[in-house]
């Protein structure tokens, strides 16, 4: 697996330094280090670790790498999209699957707190329309830039188990499983990136959802 990691100045430098620190202290031979920097440097003995020579040509690899600018625009021609080079380059999941990483958050909420009071009766009906949704319409959240509603927001209707049914906007659902997961330890970049998506896309979800119901 290629990972691409983008440095500022000064994160370049303290790792140039620790991997000459690394280098000078012989522990390009396994039998010099600990056994906590030897799992390190295996990746818990699933890769080879690297020799002083290994560790040279990495410390090139790292002095000598393009400017983000210049791996940006390779990306590019590669046939990615701004969206997949953003995605590539900030870490920034796709919309399904961070709503995803929400729910999998909120349903621990659910699965600490059985009792509900009247406030949270809909959390665990808005899970399981989060679930459907996801399971279903992925393609159509990881697209919702592009996509040009034919009717305007408003509530869907989602039916449970046993048949009842329930009105709400699918904008609320989301903010509301998003406080249920930032209470279970969702990740704060995640919950900011979910909550731009709430705030960007939440009327146009409430318009696309509305349309496909009706469709």
């Amino acid at each position: 697996m290629s990972n691409i990691l983008l440095l500022d100045d000064q994160k370049h430098a303290t790792i140039m330094a620790a991997l000459r620190y690394y280098q000078k202290q012989g522990m390009g031979d396994p039998s010099n280090r600990t056994d906590a920097i030897h799992d390190i440097a295996t990746c818990n003995d699933a890769v080879i670790s690297l020799d002083e020579s290994g560790i040279d040509e990495l410390c090139q690899e790292i002095n000598f790498a393009r400017p983000q600018k210049d791996v940006l625009s390779a990306m590019k021609e590669d046939g990615l999209t701004i969206g997949e080079c953003i995605t590539a380059f900030a870490g920034v999941l796709k919309h399904a699957d961070l709503l995803e990483a929400v729910l999998d958050h909120a349903n621990k909420a659910r699965e600490i707190k059985k009792d509900f009071n009247a406030a949270e009766q809909m959390d665990p009906i808005y899970a399981d329309w989060l679930y459907d949704l996801i399971c279903n319409f992925a393609d159509d959240i990881d697209d919702i830039e592009t996509v040009t509603p034919s009717g305007v927001p408003g509530p869907i209707v989602w039916q449970d188990g046993n048949e009842n049914r329930f009105e709400f906007m699918p904008s609320t659902a989301l903010l509301r499983l998003l406080t249920l997961a930032r209470n279970t330890g969702l990740p704060t970049d995640k919950a900011q990136q979910a909550e731009d998506f709430c705030i960007r896309y939440g009327n146009k979800l409430d318009a696309i959802l509305t349309a496909i119901q009706t469709a």
